[in-house]
């Protein structure tokens, strides 16, 4: 069987442009005025682009001590005229951005060097998201944006990536695929070994695949089925990858381990070892189902 994989991307929020903290703070008082005037260097962005909060990007703290701690007012600029100071009081301040993101928005468009993008999640507050499911061997760009209650920042730098190519998860016996054990007495055990009927599975898919078996009842005329011990009707089926470590298949129709780590193109080899009822209510011929399956190893 074959079967295509979703792919995933994990996008990692790199320098969004929100507001750094700002630098250059001076506090002077105007002659005859009970005004204070401060200036500071106007936050930006890592990148240097406008920050996130344009409408009120700065918060004003004051106090007559050290340190700072009680909030003033908004400030839109990087300048604020302090008009509640009173006289002979001396005063300290402070200032630090309004705040930084309180969630992103992510867009994504496809193709190399892309420009058409469309918003595929919002409200996401970590510094990461998954994107998922993908089309294989497709070429995916991303940007981001900040965004809180004063509004949207700019956006990130682009980046982008590519999705790998579709997993092929296929198995194919090499082998005939079909074995004769004969005539088989009572209790009576045979293997593909002594047949030199060994079989032979391969993985044609494109990753590493685990493979595994599974074996039916018997058919044809009264069914036998499968068990251990062996007793009336009832037969044992066991295998082998190396010919000397045996596995016995506990029950029909249920899936079990064969090997793992077999790589894309590698084989591997199995042998089965059969043993009779021990005692049959007919001698009619009987048939025996055994399937290998694929799975991607993890």
């Amino acid at each position: 069987t074959k079967a295509n994989s979703n792919t995933a991307i994990t996008v990692g929020v790199d320098n969004v442009a929100v507001n750094l903290a700002p630098t250059g703070l001076s506090a002077s008082a105007a002659g005859g005025s009970t005004n204070a005037s401060l200036t500071w260097t106007a936050s930006t962005a890592g990148t240097g682009a406008n920050g996130l909060h344009a409408t009120t990007p700065y918060k004003v703290y004051r106090d007559t001590g050290s340190p700072v701690s009680t909030f003033l007012a908004n400030a839109s600029t990087n300048s604020y005229s302090d008009t509640t100071t009173v006289g002979n009081t001396t005063y300290y301040y402070a200032i630090t951005p309004s705040g930084g993101a309180a969630s992103y928005k992510v867009e994504r468009c496809q193709g190399t060097l892309c420009s058409d993008f469309s918003q595929i999640a919002s409200g996401v507050t970590n510094a990461y998201y998954d994107d998922s499911p993908l089309s294989a061997s497709t070429t995916y760009r991303y940007r981001v944006r900040a965004n809180n209650t004063s509004g949207d920042s700019p956006y990130s730098g682009e980046n982008e990536t590519t999705t790998d190519a579709a997993s092929i998860i296929s198995v194919t016996l090499t082998s005939d695929g079909e074995i004769q054990y004969g005539l088989l007495g009572s209790s009576e055990s045979k293997t593909t070994l002594t047949l030199t009927d060994t079989q032979t599975a391969q993985n044609d898919g494109n990753v590493t695949e685990k493979f595994n078996i599974k074996a039916s009842n018997a058919t044809g005329g009264t069914a036998w089925t499968l068990g251990d011990p062996v007793s009336t009707n009832v037969f044992k089926m066991r295998y082998s990858i190396n010919g000397t470590d045996w596995t016995t298949l506990t029950t029909a129709d249920s899936y079990q381990t064969l090997a793992q780590n077999i790589t894309s193109t590698s084989s591997q080899n199995f042998d089965l070892e059969l043993t009779a009822p021990s005692s049959s209510s007919d001698a009619a011929q009987k048939t025996i189902t055994i399937t290998i399956q694929a799975e991607q190893q993890p």
